[in-house]
C-alpha cells in the first residue's frame, strides 16, 4: 500500500511485517489500525497523520476489507468499539462483528 506521509508508510511497513495470524488479505487494515493507535498516542486524535489513516480506512477501496475486518471479532474493548463507531459514522454504514 502506497501512504502520503512517510511516518506513517514507516509504521505501517513494519506492523504488518512483524504480524503473525492475520489474513494476508486484511494486513492492510491491520497495519492501519495500528498505525492509528500510534500516532492517535503520539500526536493526537485530530492530527493530520490520524486523519489521513481514518481516511484510508474508510476509502472506497479498503471498505470491503473493512468490513471484513469487523467481521472477524465477536467482541472488542470499549475504546476499540468507540472507534468502530466512529468509522461507521464516517462510512455511513454499519460494521457489525461477528454474530
Amino acid at each position: 500500500m502506497k501512504i502520503n506521509d512517510l511516518e506513517i508508510q514507516r509504521h505501517y511497513d513494519r506492523a504488518i511485517s512483524v504480524v503473525k495470524g492475520i489474513p494476508e488479505d486484511l494486513l492492510p487494515i491491520f497495519g492501519l489500525m495500528d498505525a492509528y493507535g500510534w500516532f492517535k498516542r503520539t500526536e493526537a486524535v485530530d492530527s493530520a497523520r490520524v486523519r489521513e489513516i481514518t481516511g484510508l480506512l474508510t476509502s472506497q477501496e479498503l471498505r470491503p476489507l473493512l468490513k471484513a475486518w469487523y467481521l472477524r471479532h465477536d467482541n472488542m474493548n470499549p475504546t476499540a468499539d468507540t472507534f468502530r463507531h466512529t468509522l461507521e459514522s464516517l462510512i455511513g454504514e454499519e460494521l457489525p462483528l461477528k454474530a
